[in-house]
């Protein structure tokens, strides 16, 4: 069985970020501001370094109990590596997101500090709209024709 349980995206600024992804997504917080430091983050951000980690799940993914989760991490000023590795390079394309209201959810992403990329587009019977958060990611919003 193959299931996508998360998409992880580094940040800056944890406490903020956490709080957009509440305020816009209503996402729950499951684990927050947690300081990790194992064998998988050494191979990743090098030997004897730390990130924090919190991990918020959408209304959807409550009620079904598996995947629509969002890993935020922040590597520790002191533990980030002088020279940034391949994973903070290359970062998520975008996250995409269903919503119920297009124009409700592009207004509360600017109220919380995000930025609308494109207009509101319809593509099919769906609504369409880039915007990113407060540190820049790309958040592809998919408002769904009512069945």
């Amino acid at each position: 069985m193959i299931e996508m349980r998360h998409a992880g995206i580094y940040v800056e600024d944890l406490p903020c970020m956490e709080a957009f992804y509440q305020n816009v997504f209503s996402m729950k917080v499951i684990l927050s501001k947690v300081r990790t430091s194992d064998i998988l983050i050494d191979a990743i951000v090098g030997a004897g370094k730390a990130v924090l980690i919190s991990k918020l799940i959408t209304p959807h993914g409550c009620e079904t109990g598996s995947g629509d989760m969002v890993e935020l991490l922040q590597v520790e000023r002191e533990a980030a590596p002088p020279d940034p590795g391949p994973v903070f390079q290359t970062g998520t394309a975008h996250l995409g997101f269903g919503v119920d209201d297009m124009e409700r959810t592009v207004q509360v992403i600017r109220e919380n500090g995000g930025c609308q990329k494109t207009d509101i587009l319809q593509m099919g019977s769906n609504l369409c709209c880039f915007c990113t958060d407060p540190e820049g990611n790309w958040l592809e919003l998919i408002q769904r024709k009512a069945r």
